[in-house]
């Protein structure tokens, strides 16, 4: 097997799966062209805006992506790359696609509410303030660990940090321009989209180093960096002017160059941190046209642009010397450090296969936006299968490694993860360093995405929390007026509190200790979305096999991994032990309030 022939077999995997599963599960659903969507009957001008299908699907897609399938299959390669290709194409069509598609359509039945409110008309009050603590913990911890991914690329790829910031700053025009003053979408388009590539230019030009303005390096230090720069070295960052010092040839002064660059570049970062929690507190309590809406649908445009010229400069580069998969195709069941590949695998390759944050996304902002139930399939069904197609590729990434080149770059996935896709894109005549960078800037657009996606559904979740339980099945705007009026229910409070949080967490800079916590958190969420799907889809008479088999699956490998990580974390790391108690804990209490809503179901609507 080469890379050609995996990636090939992937892509009519999942073309099948849209068009023969995808289109069996839109039927299974009920999805009404004709039925008036909670965009059109509840509009707000804020978050409740109908939006072109293109549109949304590069908000959703955008928002859903992020860099988890990126990092996901990278990391769980260490099982070899066949397991992992077979839960992404199997646990993408059987799972992911159909908790996505059935998260919106649930919403949009139930007036564009989020998953955790319909969850309260289904399985009572109790179960609803379980789940909204639970979700608000998740999207804590996926905050926090978007937050180091992205402040961490910053600092490694200062070019990067440049083009990010002139994206944002597109967006907010691109949304004035198409929302406010009615210039239309393709025009729009036509503007925006070149000038994405014309970033990427100028932050291989003018990168932002901030690394060396950040205090704490001596005078010596400083000396021995003009003296590389001299050389030609590459100065960028800090583990670049480490190397360049150490490769000066003569004596070279002992001093603590290093620790002095090291702790300018954790400064660098925490810089960022900090930076991005401003950015994204601005962005979650902002109206979403003005920069959640287009700055996904321009993001979305950096995906396709990677998927296409990932797979073209594959199939040009294989034209001549095709590409082996030298990594091997299965390693052991267990790996030392790592754990059992049931749950590991599971809950290590989230995004790319199933998540359970789509499913906050799909009721907490796409179902909000939906024009038309048909567009349903393409958003949520075909967004997951796309988002599966960019997990096979960054597994290609690393099976066309050899075990000892994975093993040296595993510790920085995004880079490894851009400099393969580069390299795919040089067969295309492409520079490789411009591409890469291109790459780089796109894995940036989309953890923003995610990012300020997650602090607004933190929001609503928490707002969802403080609203009192007597307001008797609201309508939208009785809910708005319930969160408004108190303090404590409002916007600002609830985006405080989840910024605070995920920043905190963010500046302990420990995103592999909170990964797996992440992991296990993110997926069940996705096994109690399948469960109210199928709650919902039994109450209404129509077959729920399919969402209750994935939702068995999913609630299996997640309560088998929390109480492994109980279990091995307690006494070297009680923090995260307890963490995971806790989320354990809520889980078993919400599968015992799942259980007596299916029984009561069951008097009221026997099969």
């Amino acid at each position: 097997m080469n890379a050609l022939g995996l990636v090939t077999i992937s892509v009519v995997v999942l073309l099948a799966g849209y068009f023969l599963y995808g289109n069996y599960i839109s039927r299974l659903f009920g999805a009404d062209p004709s039925r008036p969507t909670p965009a059109h009957t509840m509009s707000d001008g804020i978050d409740y805006v109908p939006a072109r299908m293109a549109v949304l699907l590069g908000h959703h897609f955008a928002s859903i992506a992020g860099a988890a399938p990126i990092l996901g299959p990278i990391a769980a390669a260490s099982f070899g790359w066949l397991p992992v290709l077979i839960w992404i194409l199997a646990g993408a069509i059987l799972a992911g696609a159909v908790h996505d598609y059935g998260a919106i359509i649930i919403s949009v039945r139930h007036r564009g509410r989020s998953i955790g409110e319909v969850i309260r008309e289904h399985m009572g009050p109790a179960g609803h303030r379980l789940f909204l603590v639970f979700a608000f913990s998740a999207l804590i911890l996926i905050i926090a660990v978007f937050t180091i991914i992205v402040s961490g690329t910053f600092v490694n790829t200062p070019s990067t940090a440049t083009s990010s910031l002139l994206f944002i700053a597109l967006a907010v025009l691109f949304g004035l321009a198409v929302y406010k003053y009615g210039l239309g979408i393709l025009p729009a388009s036509l503007v925006g989209v070149p000038l994405i590539l014309v970033f990427v230019f100028l932050g291989l030009k003018y990168p932002l180093v901030i690394y060396p303005h950040m205090g704490g390096i001596s005078a010596e230090t400083s000396a021995l960096m003009t003296q590389a720069k001299s050389s030609g070295a590459d100065l960028t960052t800090p583990v670049s002017a480490i190397k360049a010092i150490e490769t000066l040839k003569g004596e070279v002064p002992r001093n603590n160059f290093r620790q002095e660059l090291e702790t300018a570049g954790t400064r660098a970062r925490n810089f960022w941190i900090y930076s991005l929690m401003a950015y994204i507190f601005t962005a979650a309590i902002a109206p979403v046209w003005i920069l959640l809406q287009p700055r996904d649908y321009l993001s979305s445009y950096l995906l396709y642009f990677m998927i296409i010229g990932g797979l073209a400069g594959l199939f040009m580069f294989s034209m001549t010397t095709p590409v082996p998969l030298v990594l091997p195709a299965f390693t052991a069941f267990t790996i030392p450090g790592k754990g059992s590949m049931f749950p590991v695998l599971f809950v290590t390759v989230a995004c790319g296969a199933i998540s359970g944050f789509h499913s906050l996304v799909a009721s907490g902002t796409t179902a909000k936006q939906l024009n038309n139930e048909r567009d349903a399939r393409p958003i949520g069904f075909g967004g997951m299968l796309i988002e599966s197609l960019l997990a096979v590729l960054a597994l290609i990434t690393v099976a066309i490694l050899s075990p000892a080149q994975y093993a040296e770059s595993i510790s920085n996935p995004v880079g490894l993860f851009s400099r393969g896709m580069g390299n795919f894109m040089g067969a295309l005549g492409i520079d490789s360093q411009s591409a890469s960078l291109f790459v780089a800037l796109a894995v940036s657009a989309f953890a923003l995405t995610s990012l300020d996606t997650a602090t607004r559904l933190a929001r609503f979740c928490f707002q969802e929390l403080v609203t009192p339980e007597k307001i008797p099945d609201p309508d939208v705007e009785t809910a708005q007026a319930a969160r408004t009026d108190h303090w404590l229910s409002s916007p600002i409070t609830g985006t405080t509190i989840a910024v605070s949080l995920g920043g905190t967490l963010a500046l302990s800079g420990k995103w592999p200790q909170i990964w797996p916590i992440f992991g296990a958190a993110n997926q069940l969420l996705a096994g109690i979305a399948l469960l109210v799907i199928t709650l919902w889809q039994y109450k209404r008479g129509k077959k729920f096999i399919c969402t209750l088999l994935p939702m068995l699956f999913m609630l299996a490998v997640t309560i088998t991994s929390l109480a492994s990580s109980v279990w091995t974390n307690w006494a070297a790391k009680p923090l995260f032990a307890a963490l995971s108690a806790v989320l354990l804990l809520l889980a078993i209490f919400l599968a015992w309030e799942a259980r007596t809503a299916a029984l009561n179901v069951q008097k009221k609507s026997p099969l």
